[in-house]
């Protein structure tokens, strides 16, 4: 094709027709400046196509992935509501009536109900965390998403720094009952292990703990950090789960 062009144009300089050959040069440019522009249309249109497939395939592994972190919140709110309940029977025991008639079995059974486990939301945040770092959230096409999506970040860290400042107060209980308690019967009563052997501590009762107001108010503060946690942080953190599940959903059915 080229050499063809290039005949032409010897062709009308070789019969002097210079203003024809400059017609001719000019729209031969001309065709050249089109075919560039389309080829670059073309080369746009496949670039948005390959962006769009994998803007299809982020949003199919997020909604995954923002699947599997609800379970793990949902799993989380129900062991937190656990543990409060747990607390709460707790400090119940230190109703003079109800100190007088509890058994050492049900002292065990409620503190292992209040203390046996910590919360601890652990999030999935494989894809995300792999689209912020290479930038491939840009390829999100909705703004709100994407918003989202930026954010999700910060509840993290909130989340973070609630349960560990939660995780400590339940340290600072589990201390206490290391000073005064009796392990030993805990363990004993919860079935954990059979210590067939006696020791010179063994007339300690853990009756004797709910004597304690130090304890007392370390369970009072465990429990009230325990429901701020659910209040301000799972419950709200859930709510955001859902909104980006939901704009998720609504991009893929496009």
């Amino acid at each position: 094709m080229i050499k063809f062009f290039r005949k032409i144009r010897q062709n009308l300089l070789s019969e002097g027709k210079t203003g024809k050959y400059f017609k001719y040069a000019i729209g031969e440019i001309i065709l050249v400046v089109i075919g560039i522009l389309i080829a670059l249309q073309i080369n746009n249109w496949n670039l948005k196509v390959k962006e769009r497939n994998a803007e299809r395939l982020n949003l199919i592994a997020l909604q995954e992935e923002f699947k599997e972190n609800k379970k793990e919140l949902n799993n989380v709110i129900a062991l937190n509501a656990q543990i409060i309940a747990g607390t709460e029977k707790v400090i119940q025991t230190f109703k003079v009536s109800t100190l007088d008639t509890i058994s050492e079995r049900t002292i065990a059974i409620n503190i292992s109900g209040a203390l046996s486990r910590e919360i601890n939301f652990v999030q999935s945040s494989g894809v995300l965390s792999e689209m912020l770092s290479s930038g491939e959230l840009k390829l999100i096409q909705n703004i709100e998403l994407k918003h989202h999506l930026a954010g999700f970040g910060s509840w993290i860290e909130r989340n973070e720094q609630q349960e560990n400042e939660v995780n400590q107060f339940r340290k600072d209980i589990t201390n206490q009952l290391l000073k005064s308690g009796n392990f030993k019967k805990i363990i004993t009563e919860l079935g954990s292990s059979d210590f067939n052997w006696e020791t010179s501590l063994d007339s300690v009762n853990n009756k004797s703990l709910f004597n304690s107001i130090e304890l007392l108010n370390h369970l009072i503060v465990f429990k009230s950090a325990s429901e701020i946690t659910t209040r301000q942080i799972y419950e709200p953190l859930s709510k955001e789960v859902d909104t980006i599940l939901k704009l998720i959903n609504s991009e893929l059915k496009k």
